[in-house]
């Protein structure tokens, strides 16, 4: 079930930038981030689902997760590296998994409606402030 919902999650960040490649990097990050967030909102149970998995680094993850999770990082990591071109490959995938983990924070604390999170209405907003 996961594995469908990580496909799912991918195609639905994936569309809005499909015909957006000539839209500045910053701009393809936002409307990704955004699909991720309405993905998360109009699905939490799976998007829930999908990141309670207890998996931690050097444990054995499956490959299905990893290439789903390697899926959807790659909407992040093409915008990143034109905003960093001189990057390192490590460098990059470190900038990746922190952009995405900035989002999700914001995107579960605010869906969960945590005291300490970004109200829903305004998640948007502070997605284009953070990546913008």
């Amino acid at each position: 079930m996961n594995g469908r919902s990580f496909q799912k999650l991918g195609a639905a960040a994936a569309a809005p930038i499909a015909g957006a490649q000539d839209a500045p990097p910053t701009r393809r990050l936002i409307l990704t981030n955004n699909a991720y967030l309405h993905f998360a909102v109009e699905n939490t149970n799976l998007w829930r689902a999908m990141f309670d998995l207890q998996m931690t680094a050097g444990r054995a993850v499956p490959d299905w997760y990893l290439e789903a999770l390697e899926g959807l990082f790659a909407n992040i990591a093409r915008p990143a590296a034109e905003l960093s071109p001189d990057q390192s490959a490590e460098e990059a995938g470190l900038m990746v998994r922190a952009l995405f983990s900035s989002v999700h924070g914001i995107v579960l604390l605010g869906v969960e409606r945590r005291f300490s999170g970004v109200p829903p209405e305004q998640i948007e907003q502070v997605i284009a402030q953070v990546l913008g």
